[in-house]
């Protein structure tokens, strides 16, 4: 070795694993803003219990996701922006701050039944094709439970719009929803911190010719992503646990809500995954027959221009990430085959996003000359998440592999000293 070798730093495997790791973790974490999750009745429970029953709670509601953002971080990333467009859309056609229009399209409202007959005043909302849904009607609150109450479903945009304009309903204002959302400003900073430095890190190896791991290249995608992510839900409420209860009268399903209902009836489950991989799992969302909002529902989109936008946030947010596994095209690794297996999922994780549409159509195109039902083109574009989650399972899967031989460049740590000016 030269002697200016030895006035290098070295680093350990272990510490290029927990820095990725805890980056990938943390970053991961942090962004993701889960809707408002199902109300459970705790009142009866004693202390260690209600306890334990609050965190399996905040696990249920962030478990899901943080999976499903960590296999495809890019369809996190597109759902977030499509929860952003209704958020927009909402409060631009009903002159609602962004927060107070996310807290709707979440899952804030939620109608609550009562199982005593109470002696109040009942008031009739008008209605148009059926009989409204009787409630006793008090003030929307968000307190503990109580013995005579119980939850029935959340409310949709179209039923808290309805309680607004009739008088109803009363939508916390923009401070009291940011009160709501306490989020932890400790976290958010480690996040920060880990990631600035993280991302600097890796600007300085490329810029000192370095090498960049396998596992570092799938980091940096994944702290991008999720940064993109947090900024997309900046004005989203975090960690909201209880929603606003409603227990005002219902009106009808208008013809939206309608056909929501019917197309949850008469669509069958595998088109259903088809429109899910999509983002268009919104428009069999039901929410009269639900117990709590969907993990992944963005609130609807209503205009035509909202859903190409959410299809082109897809594809825009899908290329990217998988574009930057082109840093480690020239890598060194162990074997060729390896090298094959990084260069062919990398294509798939391009490709997939890309040629959607696409491949779509071509399926379309034989079954119709075959004279083969529509349903073999939706099974056959079956085929494009499972391409995109073995190419996905295999990167993450030769960042490890590759770490077992790295080359003694990976090793070398950033020499900061270079880029200071010195005689």
């Amino acid at each position: 070795m030269a002697p200016q070798d030895y006035a290098r730093q070295y680093r350990s495997l272990p510490t290029i694993i927990w820095s990725c790791l805890i980056t990938i973790f943390l970053c991961t974490w942090v962004s993701l803003h889960p809707n408002v999750p199902e109300p459970i009745n705790t009142s009866s429970l004693g202390r260690c219990k209600k306890a334990k029953t609050h965190f399996l709670r905040v696990m249920s509601s962030r478990l899901a996701p943080f999976l499903v953002a960590f296999l495809a971080p890019e369809w996190v990333l597109a759902f977030s922006l499509r929860q952003l467009f209704s958020a927009r859309y909402l409060a631009k056609q009903h002159g609602l701050a962004l927060n107070q229009a996310f807290f709707i399209v979440m899952g804030g409202f939620h109608r609550f039944e009562r199982r005593a007959e109470i002696a109040e005043t009942h008031e009739t909302l008008p209605t148009t094709n059926e009989a409204p849904i009787k409630v006793n009607s008090t003030q929307n609150q968000s307190l503990a439970f109580k013995d005579d109450e119980f939850p029935c479903h959340p409310l949709d945009r179209f039923d808290v719009i309805y309680l607004l304009n009739a008088g109803k309903l009363q939508m916390p204002r923009p401070n009291e929803l940011e009160d709501r959302s306490k989020n932890d400003w400790v976290a958010k900073s480690l996040v920060l911190i880990q990631t600035t430095w993280f991302i600097g890190q890796c600007i300085g190896r490329k810029a000192q010719g370095l090498i960049l791991t396998e596992l570092e290249v799938i980091t940096i995608a994944y702290s991008l992503v999720n940064v993109a992510i947090y900024i997309v839900w900046w004005e989203k409420p975090y960690q909201v646990m209880e929603p606003v209860r409603v227990y005002d009268e219902l009106p009808a399903l208008n013809e939206q809500q309608q056909k929501c209902r019917k197309n949850a009836e008469n669509t069958s489950k595998l088109f259903k995954a088809f429109c899910y991989v999509l983002g268009a799992q919104d428009r069999f969302t039901d929410f009269r027959t639900l117990k709590r909002i969907p993990t992944f529902d963005a609130g609807g989109l209503d205009n035509e221009s909202a859903h190409s936008e959410s299809i082109m946030a897809l594809i825009v947010t899908g290329v990217i990430f998988g574009s930057i596994h082109f840093l480690a095209w020239a890598s060194s690794f162990p074997t060729s085959t390896e090298r094959l297996l990084w260069h062919m999922s990398t294509i798939i994780l391009v490709a997939v996003p890309l040629f959607p549409i696409s491949f779509l159509i071509l399926l379309a195109v034989i079954a119709r000359l075959l004279n083969l039902p529509y349903e073999f083109a939706v099974a056959g574009s079956s085929l494009l998440p499972l391409a995109y989650i073995v190419g996905r399972i295999t990167t993450i899967t030769l960042a490890f592999t590759t770490l077992r031989c790295l080359p003694v460049e990976a090793y070398r740590d950033v020499g900061w000293s270079d880029f200071l000016p010195h005689i």
